[in-house]
């Protein structure tokens, strides 16, 4: 298996894994939101998690446009010739 098809697998795996965890801490969110816990404890634990959701998702875009910035460098080049203006 080349590069390419190799990233393009990764990809795919990558796209997966992004879909299923997009969500993960929707729900403590959520409750943290509808005011499930209350106090000074609960305002810090808020924090933490909407940070660390913020951290996911901004990690897993960042792996899938890394993945896909590589595909793109492993594709086929383009050849580029100079027009003949028929002034040589």
């Amino acid at each position: 298996m080349d590069q390419r098809a190799r990233l393009m697998e990764l990809l795919a795996r990558m796209q997966r894994l992004s879909d299923e965890r997009w969500h993960l801490l929707d729900q403590p969110c959520r409750a943290m939101e509808d005011k499930a816990w209350v106090g000074p404890s609960a305002r810090s634990f808020d924090g933490r998690i909407h940070g660390s959701l913020g951290t996911l998702q901004a990690e897993l875009k960042e792996a899938i446009a890394l993945l896909r910035h590589k595909r793109w460098l492993c594709g086929p080049r383009l050849k580029y010739r100079r027009r003949s203006t028929g002034h040589n």
